[in-house]
C-alpha cells in the first residue's frame, strides 16, 4: 500500500490507484484544524471490521488441540 501510495500521484494514468490504499483515507486532511473526515473514517472502520471478521473466522477453523 505504501508503494502504491507513492506511485499514484506520479501520473494521471495511475492517479486512480490512490483510492486502493488506506493511506489515502488516513491522510485526508488536518483533523485538528478541519475536523475528522467522516467518509475516510468510515472506510477505515469498514476495512478494519472486515479484516477482523476474516481473522476471527480463520482462527476458529484452526485445530489448536495438541
Amino acid at each position: 500500500m505504501y508503494l502504491v501510495n507513492g506511485i499514484a500521484p506520479v501520473s494521471d494514468a495511475t492517479s486512480w490507484l490512490r483510492y486502493l490504499t488506506l493511506f489515502h483515507y488516513y491522510e485526508g486532511g488536518d483533523p485538528i484544524a478541519n475536523g475528522i473526515d467522516a467518509a475516510g473514517l468510515a472506510v477505515l472502520v469498514l476495512v478494519t471490521t472486515l479484516l477482523l471478521a476474516v481473522a476471527v473466522a480463520a482462527f476458529e477453523r484452526r485445530d489448536l488441540r495438541g
